[in-house]
């Protein structure tokens, strides 16, 4: 059975008469609200089973996805590199070792692309200083205690863009718009810790910032407001640029308030802070600190080069959990240029793109509408239906492997990441499971709910341009998705 309504000029279809009169009243009370009426929104519903969308209102509507865009990102890279991938960043060096135990050459970092060097919000192992510990040691028991060349990080793996052309300047100086670099580390951020001053509107100061960046240069002029008030800092800085504006304000009696930048140049950070970690541990260097970046005039062929030691990243199947469950920026657009690496001899965003919408195209999926210009979603520039978002997340769950590794990632209701705090006491808590999306003017959300007949159903829900409050909008869409479990058998 076809059914066709009509909600205030948007369409509304159903192939299913599992859909309950139950729901078309929540989604008629949801598209009739006041904020939703000049809002741009769509929702589709996937059985599992068969891979058909049993529900659909606007649903070929193209949106901005925000952050639900990560789910494709890691879907498709689960599909296409396995759960098991690694990557492997080398060190290096040319020349020879002299009988004064002198490296006569260069040491290299190689960059493989992976998004969790250094990174210890991932885990504790993977910190910045357990990376350095492990280089240098490698390089000690190669008996080297003076190194005449330079300390050279290779980023070239990927192309030198940073960040995605349509990211805001509002948001590339923060730490979520830190981008990906072919030699990442600690998901490309620093944090500047302020001393907020004694009474308001006065200037915060900048009490110091971890980790150290070498010649960054921060223009303050972030000042005190009322106690209570939170982060209201903001980054402005562009990539490869060491000056950063800090601007905004922090609360009164703040003493070290952390707030999160990104790294100008995440290989060259790196670079230095192996240079001072070899000297601190009485491995002289004379040379300098030096990134090298894709179509850079300083090239050197790596075959050419001698392993010393290489850092292994957690699995694929890791990466993507972080990816999806604290909605990191840096590492979905790492996994789309690693994508790209399947056909580019670099890693590239435009290619990772083309290649990912080229596999759901192959898989069945309408890519009509479909506009994106990076995999995490940043951009407000991105378009996608809520069509192909739901369908692929209904072939992910069809497929056992990939499907095992994805949704470990996803927040939970009721337990997990950023669907922790709702759904408590519903049919949704500890059932549905989703990655939520949020920008000034988007929320969104994808994944699974099962029905209480036992039915796996996949879903997208975006709204964009609501007139109101996040807060009120996330309740209501909150109960069409709860409404979804509850109401379709």
């Amino acid at each position: 059975m076809i059914l066709v309504l009509m909600f205030s000029s948007w369409n509304v279809s159903t192939c299913d008469d599992s859909v309950s009169e139950s729901f078309y009243n929540a989604v008629t009370a949801f598209s009739e609200h006041p904020g939703i009426v000049s809002a741009n929104w769509g929702l589709s519903v996937f059985c599992v089973k068969n891979e058909k969308e049993i529900f659909s209102y606007n649903s070929h509507k193209s949106l901005s996805p925000a952050s639900t865009l990560k789910a494709l990102t890691t879907s498709t890279a689960l599909s296409l590199l396995s759960k098991d991938y690694q990557y492997k960043t080398l060190l290096m060096h040319c020349g020879h070792i002299d009988q004064n135990n002198t490296l006569q050459g260069n040491l290299y970092i190689i960059g493989s692309g992976d998004p969790s060097l250094g990174s210890s919000r991932m885990h504790d192992s993977l910190s910045v200083n357990n990376v350095l510990d492990y280089f240098h040691k490698a390089v000690e028991n190669l008996g080297i205690k003076n190194i005449s060349g330079d300390i050279i990080a290779d980023t070239r793996i990927f192309e030198k863009q940073l960040v995605s052309p349509k990211w805001l300047w509002e948001d590339i100086g923060n730490y979520f718009g830190a981008g990906t670099s072919g030699l990442s580390v600690n998901e490309n951020e620093y944090t500047v810790y302020f001393k907020a001053a004694k009474s308001l509107n006065q200037p915060a100061e900048v009490v110091k910032v971890e980790p150290a960046v070498s010649g960054m240069i921060l223009k303050n002029h972030v000042s005190t407001a009322k106690a209570g008030t939170g982060d209201n800092v903001y980054i402005y800085g562009a990539p490869y640029s060491i000056e950063r504006w800090l601007t905004g304000t922090v609360p009164l009696g703040a003493n070290m308030f952390g707030v999160r930048g990104s790294l100008p140049d995440p290989a060259l950070y790196f670079a230095n802070a192996f240079h001072q970690h070899l000297i601190v541990n009485d491995i002289n260097v004379q040379g300098k600190a030096v990134a090298v970046h894709h179509n850079d005039n300083r090239a050197f062929d790596i075959s050419s080069l001698r392993e010393i030691s290489a850092w292994t990243s957690p699995t694929l199947e890791e990466i993507s959990y972080r990816t999806n469950m604290a909605s990191v920026n840096s590492y979905a657009e790492s996994l789309l240029k690693t994508i790209s690496l399947i056909e580019s001899d670099y890693g590239n965003t435009n290619d990772g793109i083309r290649i990912m919408l080229d596999f759901w195209e192959k898989k069945g999926v309408n890519i009509n509408g479909t506009s994106l210009h990076d995999g995490s979603g940043l951009s407000p520039s991105n378009r996608i239906t809520t069509n192909a978002l739901a369908h692929s997340m209904s072939i992910v769950a069809n497929d056992t492997i990939i499907y095992e590794s994805f949704i470990k990632g996803l927040p939970v209701a009721g337990k997990s990441g950023s669907l922790k705090n709702f759904f408590s006491g519903t049919i949704s808590e500890n059932n549905l499971k989703a990655k939520s999306g949020f920008l000034s003017n988007v929320r969104g959300f994808t994944g699974f709910t099962t029905t209480k007949s036992g039915r796996l159903l996949a879903f997208a829900f975006i709204v964009n341009d609501f007139n109101g409050t996040h807060a009120a909008l996330r309740g209501k869409m909150n109960h069409i998705m709860n409404s979804i479990a509850e109401n379709i058998e």
